[in-house]
Formats: C-alpha cells, sequence, structure tokens
C-alpha cells in the first residue's frame, strides 16, 4: 500500500517544529534554559505528541490560506498559475520543446488555465517519478511547518498580550515568527521547483502519444 507524502512528513513535519521551538527558547533565554526544554518536552508527552499536534494543526488550515502565507499572494497563488514564466527561466527546461510538448501555441492563458494545463498534461503524467515525488514532498513539508510554526507564535503573541507574560515571551514570539518566515521563503523556493522539475521531468520522458 503507497503511503501519502503528507503521512511520509509527519517525523520530519514534527523535528522541524521541535527545533524552532527549541532555538527559538535557546536565543530568548540562553542555553542555561537547555533543561528546561527538555524536561518541557518530556512533560508534554515527547516527539510524538509534538508530531500529533503538528499534524492536528496543519491538516486544521485551508490549503488555500497555506499557498498565500508561502507565496505571497491572496489571489492564483501556487506556482502553477504563472509555470509558463517559471519554465521560461529554468535553464533546464528547452524552450522550444517546452512551447512544442506542452504549450502547443498557448502563449497567453490566464493564470487559472495555466494551473490546469500544468496540473492535467505535465504533473499527472509524472506525479510517481522519485524526483518530482521527492520535491512535492519537501513542498509539503515546509509548507505545513511554516503554518504550524506561525499558529505556535501567535498563541505566544497572544499570551502575552492577554496574560501580561514576561517580557521575553514576547522575544520568543518574534523569533518564532521569523522561523515561520523562512519556512516560507524555503517553501516558496521549493515549489517553484516543484512545477518546473515537473515540466523538466515530462520533457526528458519518452512518453506514449495519447489515446495509445
Amino acid at each position: 500500500m503507497r503511503i501519502s507524502l503528507k503521512t511520509q512528513n509527519v517525523i520530519p513535519l514534527s523535528a522541524i517544529v521541535l527545533v524552532c521551538i527549541s532555538l527559538a527558547w535557546i536565543l530568548t533565554f540562553g542555553l542555561v534554559s537547555l533543561p528546561d526544554v527538555e524536561q518541557a518536552i518530556k512533560a508534554i508527552g515527547g516527539s510524538t505528541v509534538i508530531g500529533i499536534v503538528s499534524v492536528w494543526l496543519a491538516f486544521l488550515i485551508p490549503a488555500e490560506f497555506k499557498h498565500s502565507l508561502v507565496f505571497f499572494r491572496i489571489k492564483n497563488a501556487l506556482p502553477g498559475h504563472r509555470f509558463i514564466s517559471l519554465c521560461q527561466r529554468d535553464v533546464r527546461i528547452d524552450p522550444q520543446e517546452f512551447d512544442r510538448r506542452v504549450l502547443k501555441g498557448r502563449n497567453d492563458l490566464i493564470p487559472v488555465e495555466q494551473n490546469r494545463l500544468w496540473y492535467a498534461e505535465v504533473y499527472r503524467k509524472v506525479q510517481n517519478e522519485l524526483e518530482v515525488a521527492s520535491v512535492h514532498r519537501s513542498f509539503l513539508l515546509y509548507r505545513d511547518a511554516a503554518v504550524v510554526v506561525l499558529l505556535i507564535a501567535f498563541l505566544l503573541v497572544s499570551d502575552w498580550l492577554f496574560f501580561q507574560r514576561v517580557a521575553s515571551s514576547g522575544y520568543l514570539s518574534v523569533l518564532t515568527a521569523v522561523e515561520s518566515l523562512l519556512l516560507c521563503l524555503a517553501a516558496n523556493n521549493i515549489g517553484k521547483r516543484f512545477v518546473t522539475t515537473s515540466v523538466a521531468m515530462f520533457l526528458s520522458l519518452k512518453l506514449p502519444p495519447e489515446g495509445s
């Protein structure tokens, strides 16, 4: 039975969230606080519980919000919505082959049509290729990690503002938010790479003609 990419990401997702929380805590309170971090992790059940909560938070947020957050766009956020311009800048993709086998003269597609074209005529045909599946998994991992860490930062800010915690809690929330931003940038780059890698792989394969 094939395991979904999101299921494969459960352990790496919990690891990234754990590292982000620990790093922000150490930068705020110093290395002397490391034993406190370890005790806190043990108190809540360790990395297993963190992984379960991380996955739950990741599924709680709609995909549309995640994509808007990662790609800094409200509408037509996915890189598939602009895959033509992305592929034209990718040195792995031959522009003539791209036009002949993918665009077929359709150079003036609106963003929604571009995404549909990429998904139906490119991605669906190469989704099981190892290179494509690997970069897709990485994109989902960093996208979900960015959202989970941002939610944690939001909870820390709320705790600091509404319950009047010490100022250091505010620093902790800022550092966590910065980590979320860095994860967003990583997911942004990987997401674009996912789209162009799919096209590059599609053009490299000798696929049978449609209808055969």
